[in-house]
């Protein structure tokens, strides 16, 4: 099958996904909608981490009464981390509360490990990683996936064992593939005493978490993220749990400002809503699962893509007729659609589609229905 190149889509960058997109750096809709010649809000996008429902009204609420916004937010973000103990079953003083993903794991690294360090990584993940430690000079590992795309626990030892390794980074669920990782195995791998940052970006999304192992290894820390789940992707916030040595030093290093940073007063204001309003938004995140069930039930009908279990906020398919990026550019360009397109050597011909609405995953099948009618593969 070929289909035109879809204007929205910049050169590909050799070795990365090429989605067009920019991967982690989207896009914006508007910028989108103007290339493709449509309103933003007729646009879908099922390219990235945001949360279809947005963020709750609670959040919305807060932000529009207050009268603190002038002010910078608090470097430890105390109030936040008091709300955050209950909801993430773990004592404030082991809490340090970030910016986003990128910004808490530069911070981590920066106190963490010396420039020329080997951090371990998986071969097969979403580019923040290794675009942060390559930013702060140092040496990535990179471990294969196993057969079935889930990340090889023995292949990190094997990287551990062969290198002097500083920081192993384990992402639970893996972005793109949605595989976690059972505790068990992350013990394997605190049992080096080298410390294992353990990312639950998407925990809300999956069916386990590794956080009752933070008081039994000092040398655990797990990352997480508002952005998916509450909706707050465009005010970022993030948190990291460790031994409380680690998060005193975390906290500190927020302090002096600089590329390290705490979260805007405004983005404090909102994740403590957000926290406020479990109900409704655990109510979300309990839709969204039972839609990504169905979008897999979906593509698996059709003799196009091969869609694989995810325990993420997206599903991981094979194309098995036709070219990813055709069909990418296709949803783009007729429907309105957003996917993403992936060709590297591990994931050479894949589509990665995140879950939106019901009515998104109707105009999707619509979409890829079409395309089989008028471009038989």
């Amino acid at each position: 099958m070929t289909y035109p190149p879809s204007s929205i889509h910049k050169p590909y960058l050799p070795g990365m996904p090429q989605d067009g997109l920019g991967g982690d750096l989207a896009v914006p809709l508007e910028v989108l909608a103007r290339r493709l010649g449509r309103a933003p809000d007729s646009l879908i996008r099922l390219d990235g981490d945001d949360n279809p429902y947005g963020p709750s009204l609670r959040v919305l609420e807060v932000l529009g009464s207050a009268d603190s916004l002038h002010r910078p937010g608090d470097p430890e973000a105390r109030d936040l981390r008091a709300l955050l103990e209950p909801y993430a079953c773990c004592a404030r003083d082991r809490i340090t509360v970030g910016a986003g993903p990128a910004e808490s794991l530069e911070r981590l690294l920066r106190v963490l490990v010396r420039p020329g360090a080997v951090v371990v990584l998986p071969a097969l993940t979403r580019p923040l990683y290794a675009t942060v430690a390559a930013r702060l000079g140092l040496t990535v590992v990179t471990v294969p996936p196993t057969r079935g795309l889930e990340l090889d626990i023995d292949g990190y030892l094997r990287r551990i064992a062969d290198h002097p390794v500083a920081l192993v980074v384990v992402p639970s669920p893996n972005d793109p593939t949605g595989t976690t990782v059972a505790p068990t195995e992350i013990v394997r791998l605190l049992r080096t005493d080298i410390p294992v940052l353990v990312d639950e970006s998407d925990y809300e999304f999956a069916a386990r978490t590794v956080v009752p192992l933070v008081t039994e290894f000092d040398n655990l820390i797990v990352l997480r993220d508002f952005a998916a789940w509450a909706g707050l992707g465009g005010l970022p916030v993030s948190y990291l749990l460790s031994a409380r040595p680690l998060a005193a030093q975390l906290r500190q290093a927020a302090v002096f400002g600089g590329v390290t940073t705490a979260p805007a007063r405004a983005a404090q204001l909102a994740a403590g809503a957000a926290l406020g309003d479990l109900d409704a938004l655990q109510g979300q995140v309990r839709t969204l699962r039972q839609e990504r069930g169905r979008l897999f039930r979906q593509l698996r009908k059709l003799n196009l893509v091969q869609p694989t279990p995810s325990e993420g906020h997206f599903l991981l398919c094979t194309v098995t007729r036709g070219q990813a990026a055709a069909i990418r550019d296709f949803l783009a360009d007729q429907a309105g659609i957003i996917v993403r397109a992936l060709a590297t050597p591990l994931l050479p011909n894949h589509l990665r589609i995140s879950v939106g609405l019901p009515g998104h995953t109707d105009a999707l099948m619509q979409g890829l229905l079409r395309l089989a009618e008028q471009h038989p593969l």
